[in-house]
């Protein structure tokens, strides 16, 4: 029989089931503080954000930049061309439209990653409630495993005798 689990302890079950329950919890306490430190704030993150504001705004300007320029440039050759050629009232209207649907779109774009940010700083929180819990709950059984009287849990105390 290939196990890992020594022949001497086939014949103690409790002592098997300790040390089940044992390795158990140890794999289970390694998970936790795995995720625990992947959770953890980086250091790095507020300049994410900050990088993130930049590189939108700098987009930003360089799409106004350049949409001001192709709009520049048609009016100037629709003005060379016999045909006859959007209004710069039109082509005022064409560029705020455009502009305004990109703006739109970037600060859907930034609003949906700084709603993630906060979603992940939740369940970091969310990671932290349940570590404490964990603790105290912990604590409780050791307690109660012990025989002493939880907290609260002592008898009220009798009549003082006269």
């Amino acid at each position: 029989m290939a196990t890992d689990i020594p022949r001497w302890k086939w014949r103690n079950r409790e002592a098997l089931i300790q040390e089940i329950d044992a390795r158990g919890r140890i794999r289970e306490i390694q998970a936790h503080y795995d995720l625990r430190e992947a959770l953890e704030a980086k250091w790095w993150e507020p300049l994410l954000k900050i990088g993130l504001l930049v590189a939108g705004i700098g987009f930003a300007v360089t799409f106004l930049h350049f949409l001001q320029r192709a709009v520049d440039l048609y009016g100037a050759l629709a003005a060379e061309s016999s045909a006859p050629g959007p209004s710069p009232e039109t082509l005022r209207i064409v560029f705020w439209m455009i502009a305004g649907s990109f703006a739109a779109m970037l600060v859907t774009g930034l609003l949906c990653v700084e709603v993630l940010m906060a979603r992940i700083a939740a369940m970091r929180r969310l990671n932290q409630l349940q570590a404490e819990t964990l603790a105290h709950l912990s604590a409780e059984v050791q307690t109660l495993r012990s025989g002493a009287p939880a907290p609260g849990d002592a008898p009220p105390a009798g009549p003082a005798e006269a």
